[in-house]
């Protein structure tokens, strides 16, 4: 922004400059106006000025905008990088979740085991109890 603004202003000295420009020459062009060497002089002095102010705008107006064109590009990389950044935290996500997934699939394999382990051992329980009450009779 700050870049495009002095772009804004380098553009409008150009074309302030380049007016007094014009009607500097259009006052040495007109010949009422050549009343003497003094006047004259002093015009040339101020077209010569007014030609320096105009080169200096323009080249002003030429590095303002070399410059905003690499701050252009660097945003532009940036923006790229941040993009590749956030499609690779995506897929880290993704894989995150699938690998949470796994893991809760997981867990619930083995509290299924867990479960029928307590079946088994409760069954082996009984088993016992029944076989040992049989041996006791």
């Amino acid at each position: 922004a700050e870049a495009e603004d002095a772009l804004a202003d380098a553009e409008a000295a150009v074309k302030v400059e380049h007016e007094r420009l014009l009607d500097t020459q259009q006052l040495l062009a007109n010949p009422n106006s050549k009343t003497g060497s003094v006047t004259t002089s002093r015009l040339e002095e101020q077209l010569a000025d007014a030609e320096t102010a105009l080169s200096e705008a323009r080249l002003s107006a030429v590095y303002n905008t070399a410059r905003l064109s690499e701050e252009l590009k660097e945003s532009k990389r940036l923006m790229s990088e941040t993009e590749q950044d956030v499609t690779a935290a995506k897929a880290a996500v993704e894989v995150s979740a699938a690998e949470l997934s796994e893991g809760k699939r997981m867990l619930a394999a083995s509290e299924q085991r867990a479960a029928e382990a307590e079946d088994a051992l409760a069954d082996a329980e009984a088993a016992v109890k029944v076989e040992h009450e049989r041996l006791l009779d």
